[in-house]
């Protein structure tokens, strides 16, 4: 059973969605991960694409922390990161997102963490 994941945009559906037991299992390995990208009350910028982006060759599952003063503003930037990054956004929790991207064969020696492999 595949999971609706309303935050994706239909566009996006292809990589991005993921089954249930995907997302559990992405939220698990992810809940003891510290964040590797904090983002400022200024919000999200080209640079913080570019680094999530880069995030992404040394690591499949990135932990996202947002400085946002409303729900809203975190909501947006989020999507915004959702959008240009072309990972899957596997959970929000308060101001904190959880992205994953699976690593091309060409970049697996550059992982610093072993490859992610779902049950």
């Amino acid at each position: 059973m595949l999971a609706q994941l309303t935050h994706f945009p239909d566009s996006a559906r292809t990589m991005k969605t993921l089954t249930n037991k995907q997302i559990k299992h992405l939220k698990g390995l992810g809940h003891h991960l510290p964040a590797t990208l904090w983002i400022g009350k200024d919000g999200s910028s080209e640079q913080v694409v570019k680094e999530l982006k880069h995030n992404f060759i040394s690591y499949e599952l990135i932990k996202v922390k947002v400085l946002a003063d409303t729900r809203d503003e975190f909501q947006d930037i989020i999507t915004e990161l959702d959008e240009k990054s072309d990972a899957a956004l596997v959970a929000t929790i308060g101001k904190t997102a959880l992205f994953y991207k699976p690593s091309d064969s060409t970049n697996e020696h550059l992982l610093k963490k072993s490859k992610i492999v779902f049950p």
